[in-house]
């Protein structure tokens, strides 16, 4: 099975389709993550800091049994993408325009990132991210949700983070946050100005956290 994030992958596309396929490996079912080009400047960063090798590169899957994650539309696969079989869908946006002949697996769920549901997949089935694997999904919150501050941020997105708080996923918070700040990724003026606040705020909660699960 091959687990598929969408065109451009960012980083909840490619740290999703990794957590994924290693949470499918866990249950006996072989999987593999791939990406559909070469990661964004912030998803690299977070392979870089995780030590994680990067997933293959696919543009085509025809044949293939997918699973696909970030994403539910047509547009965002490969071009030969309806001759797969689709297994199943993690996605966090509306619902796309994926038609499919048979039944699949959907986790589609109105929160602020993909890697919050593939967290939650981990705890239905009783099973725990790897610690790498959760600096990566964690990686993904942040920037997901903007640290936290972004308007699809849910309850449900800062509880995935506080269950995955380790101290080796607590260390990469704050890079990934300046590393933001460079890209650009905030670009809203007032955000900008408050940046240093928020990362002051969220690593207090991030160590009253930890500490309070060791």
């Amino acid at each position: 099975m091959i687990v598929l994030g969408h065109q451009n992958p960012d980083c909840d596309s490619l740290c999703s389709a990794i957590g994924l396929a290693s949470l499918f490996n866990k249950l006996g079912k072989e999987a593999t993550p791939a990406l559909q080009g070469e990661p964004n400047p912030e998803a690299l960063f977070l392979l870089e800091q995780s030590g994680l090798p990067q997933p293959e590169i696919r543009t085509s899957v025809a044949g293939e049994e997918i699973f696909i994650v970030d994403y539910s539309d047509w547009g965002q696969g490969t071009e030969d993408m309806k001759k797969a079989t689709i297994l199943g869908i993690v996605d966090h946006h509306k619902l796309g325009d994926i038609t499919t002949s048979t039944p699949l697996e959907c986790w589609i769920w109105p929160v602020g990132c993909s890697a919050t549901i593939v967290y939650n997949m981990y705890k239905f089935h009783n099973q725990t991210p790897d610690a790498t694997v959760a600096k990566m999904m964690m990686g993904a919150i942040i920037s997901d949700t903007v640290n936290f501050q972004g308007p699809t941020t849910t309850d449900i997105d800062k509880i995935a983070a506080q269950n995955q708080l380790k101290l080796p996923v607590l260390m990469i918070c704050k890079p990934l946050l300046k590393r933001n700040l460079k890209l650009n990724r905030i670009s809203n003026l007032s955000l900008l100005q408050n940046s240093f606040y928020a990362i002051r705020k969220y690593l207090k909660w991030a160590v009253r956290s930890w500490r309070s699960v060791n």
